[in-house]
């Protein structure tokens, strides 16, 4: 006649304990044996024992199974019923809220916007983002003072939740993300066992985002002879076979005699293909070949450097370079009865009246949007537009824009020169000879001078060449050689006088504010003013006798 244990699986929820944590504890209690010794009501009897289980081991002597369910903050416990009992009653006693319920965390951002680090944790995590100031976010978040301060209990829901879910149900309704931009800092209202989780999220998220210096060169080369149908062309066809010596870095500049002179280079790598857009040609050649033209160019004075900017730039942030005049152009105008519109030489009109002018960029506005690859490589996003000034059109006598727009993607390697070129112009000049003052008679000056028609071809070239700077290290080397580059810039900054070295154990007192103090200065004492003589001045002479 012997007792038979009786076992039971339970599912105990938690409101405000950690389930992993509590069942560590409980675990321990239980595998020490003082927990078991008065757990029933009597002497243990054995019972036989259960499949599975050690030899000599019966179900009396095993302790109880606690299993931590993280996804609904619950216990798995496999016991028997007088265990069970108290394990109840100690999961009612540490089941308690000693925190006060939710609380506010703050975690003060180095690198990324707060609101967005904000945006982004309510996106994983599914619920709205919250910004704004401090102030008003903290009251409609958890009603908590200060940061660490007790706030009004606002128990999770317990029991289990949709299978399937993941970790995200686990605190799903039990936090929220605010970002506030006065300080950037991001707000948490969570329980505190959320908090090591978000805090690890955070902080991979706020990451110093690696930075981009895109160098532009905008030159307009002269085409003649071979080269009439542009550069492309020529280079791909064998046509163009420079001389000379050649400089193979990917930068390009001028010296005083309009000679291309190479930047630092920094390894400049093979071409590779790039794709091709309709009506703008994107190409890449070999640094030798390629530069090799320019400074033939160059030599023959046919290559006119317009400008040559660079822009810093972080990842997948717009950079938008603008070399360009702003044209007024006339939009409307408003004529009384009996006013009259009359244009002038001067391409403007004289109205009696009212109208409005709106300026309008003429030029080069190239827009570019870098992405870095994890190998090194950089995809642009390129839009160019290239306005061109035109003629005065009527009725309001303003100039015209001639509008030409390209928007590609293209992917690069690390310091690798593309080339936007396909954007060629014709320019008719006319110029008259011959025998001055007759030369100008009408329909008789035909007979004493001559005209000459020429046409001239030019193509707008731009350069750009990305450089990925992720590290200190990397901005130093870029800097020192763009310094070299220019030796007039070098001498500039070695002329700067250093500042003058400061003892380490001497600190001044700071004012409010983070200011320095004044410095008391001495003032050199002046030399003292002798006193006057204590001898009283002689009497005055007596008149003299008459």
């Amino acid at each position: 006649d012997v007792q038979v244990a009786l076992e039971e699986t339970q599912i105990i929820p938690l409101q405000y304990a950690d389930a992993g944590d509590l069942a560590q504890i409980l675990n321990q209690l239980f595998a020490s044996g003082r927990l078991r010794a008065g757990a029933g009501g009597g002497a243990p009897t054995p019972t036989p024992p259960t499949p599975g289980g050690a030899v000599g081991e019966s179900a009396t002597e095993r302790p109880p199974l606690i299993m931590a369910e993280r996804r609904s903050n619950a216990l798995v416990v496999n016991a028997r019923r007088n265990e069970m009992d108290t394990i109840r009653k100690l999961v009612a006693r540490l089941d308690i809220n000693i925190t006060g319920g939710r609380r506010i965390f703050i975690y003060y951002a180095e690198n990324a916007k707060a609101k967005d680090l904000a945006a982004t944790m309510n996106a994983i995590y599914g619920t709205p983002t919250g910004t704004g100031r401090a102030g008003e976010a903290l009251a409609a978040a958890a009603g908590s003072p200060v940061y660490g301060a007790p706030a009004r209990a606002i128990p999770p829901p317990p029991g289990p939740t949709t299978p399937g879910t993941g970790e995200a149900a686990l605190v799903e309704g039990q936090f929220r993300f605010i970002g506030d931009e006065t300080t950037n800092a991001v707000i948490v209202a969570t329980y505190p066992r959320y908090w090591t989780d978000f805090e690890q999220t955070l902080k991979q998220l706020d990451r110093s985002p690696r930075q981009v210096l895109i160098e532009v060169m905008v030159a307009e080369v002269t085409l003649t002879g071979d080269t009439r149908l542009g550069i492309e062309w020529a280079l791909r066809s064998s046509k163009l076979a420079p001389g000379g010596t050649v400089s193979s870095a990917p930068g390009l500049g001028t010296n005083a005699a309009g000679v291309l002179q190479g930047r630092p280079s920094f390894g400049f790598p093979p071409s590779t293909a790039v794709t091709t857009l309709a009506g703008l040609n994107f190409f890449t050649f070999s640094s030798d070949r390629f530069f090799a033209a320019l400074n033939t160019f160059a030599s023959e004075d046919r290559l006119n450097v317009l400008s040559s900017p660079s822009i810093m730039t972080s990842e997948n942030k717009k950079a938008v370079i603008n070399v360009s005049t702003s044209i007024p152009i006339v939009t409307s105008q408003q004529v009384p009865i009996g006013g009259t519109t009359v244009p002038t030489s001067t391409n403007t009109s004289s109205i009696i009246g009212t109208q409005s002018v709106e300026y309008r960029d003429a030029g080069i506005i190239l827009t570019v949007t870098p992405r870095i690859g994890e190998r090194g490589t950089v995809a642009l996003d390129i839009k160019q537009e290239v306005n061109d000034i035109g003629t005065a059109t009527p009725p309001t006598g303003s100039l015209s824009i001639t509008k030409r727009e390209a928007e590609t993607s293209v992917v690069l390697l690390n310091n690798q020169t593309l080339v936007l070129g396909g954007l060629i112009k014709d320019k008719l000049d006319r110029t008259t000879r011959g025998i001055p003052w007759l030369k100008d008679i009408p329909i008789l000056g035909y007979l004493f001078g001559t005209r000459i028609y020429t046409i001239d071809k030019t193509e707008l070239l731009i350069l750009i060449t990305p450089r990925v700077i992720g590290t200190a290290l990397d901005a130093a080397q870029i800097t020192d050689s763009m310094r070299k580059a220019n030796p007039q810039f070098d001498k500039t900054f070695q002329e700067i006088p250093p500042l003058p070295p400061t003892s380490p154990g001497a600190t001044s007192p700071r004012a409010p504010g983070g200011a320095p103090a004044p410095r008391a200065v001495p003032v050199p004492e002046a030399p003292a003013i002798p006193p006057p003589p204590s001898v009283a001045p002689p009497p005055p002479a007596p008149p003299p006798a008459r």
